[in-house]
C-alpha cells in the first residue's frame, strides 16, 4: 500500500535518523494499521520494531498481516496493545539502548502527556521522539522547550490540503544541539520554489488561525502571534533533509 505524503516523510526521517544515531529500538505508537512500521521493515531497517496501539482489534489484525508479509523477520518486530504512556522501555533486552519513539496522528496536547509520563518513568534514559501532531503545535513546542528538549530535525509538509510539522527531538542533555524553538527555525529555510510556496501558505494560515483565537482573549494566541509574525522565510542550504 502506498503511503501518504505525511507517513512517507515520517518514514524517511526515521530511516535517515537511524543511519545517524543507530537506534536499538523503534516504537511506532498510535500505529493504527501499522503502515509506517511495515514500511520501515520493508526497507530493511535494523532496529527492533514495536507496533503499539490501544485498540485490540487493530492489533490482532496487524499481527496477522505482519505474520503473513514479514514471516522471516518475526525476531525483529512485536505487536503491543498498550497505552503510549505505559511503553515497557525497561522490558527490552538492553533498556539503556537507543530508543526512537514515533508519535503521529494525535494532537500536541496528548503527545505532551505521553512524553511527560515517559520522561518521568524513565528519567535515566535519553529518548528521541519523532512527532507529527495534527494540531496544537505551538503549545507542544513551548512545553518541550521548557522541558529542555533539543531539536535534531524539523520539517513542514502539505498532505491532502493540510499542513503538518514533523519534529525529531531528544531529551539527551549531553548533546550540543539547540533547544527546540517555539515557532520553528530551520524549516523556514527552503531549497526550492515549491518548498517556499508551502512555507508561505503554512505561515499565512497559522497567523490567521491565531488572530482568530486572539479575539477570544487567548494569551496563548498573543504569544504565538509574536513568535510567528517574526518568522522570516529564507532560502538556505539544510544539512539534514529527508528528501
Amino acid at each position: 500500500m502506498r503511503l501518504s505524503n505525511r507517513l512517507s516523510t515520517i518514514q524517511s526521517i526515521a530511516e535517515h535518523a537511524h543511519k545517524q544515531y543507530n537506534y536499538d529500538y523503534i516504537w511506532d505508537t498510535c500505529c493504527d494499521h501499522g503502515q509506517l512500521g511495515a514500511g520501515l521493515l520493508k526497507n530493511g531497517i535494523s532496529s527492533k520494531l514495536f507496533f503499539v496501539d490501544i485498540v485490540p482489534e487493530l492489533m490482532a489484525s496487524l499481527e496477522q498481516n505482519l505474520n503473513q508479509f514479514f514471516p522471516n523477520q518475526k525476531h525483529q518486530w512485536r505487536v503491543l496493545c498498550e497505552d503510549v504512556s505505559c511503553l515497557p522501555l525497561n522490558g527490552v533486552e538492553n533498556p539503556s539502548g537507543k530508543h526512537l519513539i514515533i508519535i503521529a496522528g494525535v494532537g500536541g496536547d496528548l503527545m505532551l502527556e505521553f512524553i511527560t509520563q515517559l520522561n518521568q518513568q524513565f528519567p535515566d534514559l535519553s529518548l528521541d521522539f519523532l512527532l507529527c501532531p495534527v494540531h496544537h503545535q505551538f503549545s507542544l513546542r513551548s512545553q518541550l522547550r521548557k522541558m529542555e528538549f533539543s531539536l535534531r530535525h524539523e520539517e513542514v509538509l502539505e498532505d491532502n490540503q493540510r499542513f503538518y510539522e514533523v519534529l525529531l527531538v531528544t531529551s539527551d542533555s549531553t548533546n550540543q544541539l539547540p533547544l527546540i524553538s517555539v515557532a520553528g527555525e530551520t524549516f523556514w529555510q527552503y531549497k526550492t520554489v515549491s518548498e517556499q510556496k508551502v512555507l508561505e501558505r503554512y505561515l499565512s494560515k497559522t497567523i490567521e488561525h491565531y488572530k482568530r483565537m486572539q479575539k477570544g482573549n487567548s494569551k496563548l494566541a498573543d504569544s504565538a502571534l509574536v513568535a510567528y509574525e517574526s518568522v522570516k522565510i529564507e532560502k538556505a542550504s539544510l544539512q539534514f533533509t529527508s528528501k
